[in-house]
C-alpha cells in the first residue's frame, strides 16, 4: 500500500469513528438511559430518597416524658399556623387523628396542649411521606405530666424548720432560739414532687398569644414572694432581688421532676427535690410590727407578663404555696 493510499485509509476511519460518537450522542437523547427516566419520574410524583410530599392528615401519639407509655388521661389539643386556628379536638388514650386533612410536608405549626392542669407548647414541621400509599403522617411527643408538690422553710441556721414565725430581733422561730437573730436573715427553700415519674415538659412560648407584639414565654418552674405588713405600724421588710412589689424567679426547666427507675431507684437528674434560697432584709421593721411572707411555686408563669400586671398569667398554676410570719 503506498504512503497517499494510506492516509486516505486514516481519514476514512476517523471519520467513521466520529460519525459513531455523533450518532450515540443523538440516541442517548432520543432514549435516555435508565437512570435519567427514574430521576424524571421521582421529580414527577413528589418522591425524594428520603420520602414523599404529601398533603395529608397527622396522627399525633402522646406519650409520657418519662415512661416513654401512652398518656391515659383526657387530653386538649389545639394546633396554630402563626396566629391563626387551624384544628383541634380533646381525646382520651393519647391519640389523635386530626380532622385537618391537607398538612403539607415541610410545612411549620404550633400546638398547644393541656392534660388537666400539665400544658406544653410544641412546634413541629410536617415530615415526608414514607410512599404515595401512606394514608397519613405520624408524629409522637413527650410530654410530663404534673406532680404533687410541697414547700418547706429552714430557719437561718440551716436546721429548724419554720413552722410559723421567726422573730428576726431576739432569733426566736418556733418558740425556740436556736434560730440566729439577723438584719438579713437567709432561710432555704426546699421544693419536693411526692410523685413518681412526673414534671414539668420545658419553659415554652405561647406562638399565638401576642404580649407586646411578641410571643408569651412561660417559665416552667418560678417562685413567687410576697409580704404584706400587719400589726403596729407598717412593717417594712424586703426581699432582696425584689424588683417590684414581689420577688420573682425562674427555676432550672427540670427543677423537681422525678423519675424512678425500673430497679427502683431514683434518677440522678430527676430526684424530685430543689433546693434555693430566700435571703429578707428586716432592718427597715418598726418594732412590734410582724410581716407575712408567701412563697409560692407557680408552673407555666408569664414573668414578663407578672411584672406588667402584678398578677399571674391565666395559663400559670400554682403547685404549691407556704405562708410564715417575720415579726420584730
Amino acid at each position: 500500500m503506498s504512503k497517499h493510499t494510506g492516509l486516505i485509509m486514516g481519514s476514512l476511519i476517523i471519520v467513521v469513528l466520529l460519525g459513531v460518537a455523533v450518532f450515540g450522542i443523538l440516541m442517548l437523547g432520543v432514549f435516555p438511559s435508565g437512570n435519567t427516566t427514574t430521576q424524571t419520574e421521582t421529580s414527577q410524583t413528589g418522591c425524594l430518597s428520603s420520602g414523599c410530599v404529601r398533603k395529608l392528615p397527622i396522627r399525633f401519639i402522646f406519650n409520657n416524658l418519662y415512661t416513654s407509655q401512652p398518656i391515659t388521661d383526657s387530653i386538649t389539643a389545639t394546633i396554630y399556623r402563626g396566629t391563626t386556628q387551624v384544628d383541634s379536638s380533646s381525646f382520651s388514650r393519647g391519640l389523635w387523628d386530626t380532622t385537618k386533612a391537607d398538612f403539607q410536608s415541610a410545612d411549620s405549626y404550633a400546638m398547644y396542649v393541656t392534660s388537666a392542669n400539665s400544658k406544653y407548647e410544641f412546634t413541629f414541621q410536617v415530615p415526608l411521606a414514607q410512599n404515595l400509599t401512606q394514608p397519613r403522617f405520624q408524629i409522637t411527643l413527650n410530654m410530663a405530666l404534673i406532680g404533687a408538690y410541697t414547700i418547706s422553710l429552714l430557719a437561718p441556721d440551716g436546721v429548724t424548720p419554720i413552722t410559723s414565725s421567726y422573730n428576726a430581733t431576739s432569733g426566736i422561730c418556733n418558740g425556740i432560739t436556736s434560730c440566729r437573730a439577723s438584719k438579713q436573715p437567709t432561710f432555704t427553700v426546699i421544693l419536693t414532687n411526692n410523685a413518681d415519674n412526673t414534671g414539668l415538659t420545658g419553659t415554652f412560648q405561647r406562638i399565638e398569644v401576642l404580649q407586646n407584639g411578641m410571643p408569651r414565654t412561660l417559665v416552667a418552674n418560678a417562685l413567687v414572694v410576697t409580704e404584706s405588713g400587719t400589726g403596729g405600724a407598717p412593717a417594712k421588710s424586703h426581699i432582696i432581688g425584689q424588683t417590684g412589689t414581689a420577688y420573682v424567679g425562674a427555676l432550672p426547666d427540670h427543677a423537681t421532676d422525678k423519675q424512678r427507675n425500673r430497679d427502683g431507684s431514683l434518677s440522678q437528674n430527676a430526684k424530685g427535690e430543689y433546693v434555693t434560697t430566700l435571703v429578707l432584709d428586716t432592718s427597715g421593721m418598726s418594732a412590734n410590727s410582724v410581716e407575712t411572707i408567701t412563697v409560692t411555686y407557680y408552673a407555666y408563669l408569664g414573668i414578663a407578663y407578672f411584672n406588667a400586671n402584678n398578677t399571674p398569667n391565666s395559663e400559670a398554676v400554682v403547685l404549691t404555696s407556704y405562708t410564715f410570719q417575720i415579726a420584730s
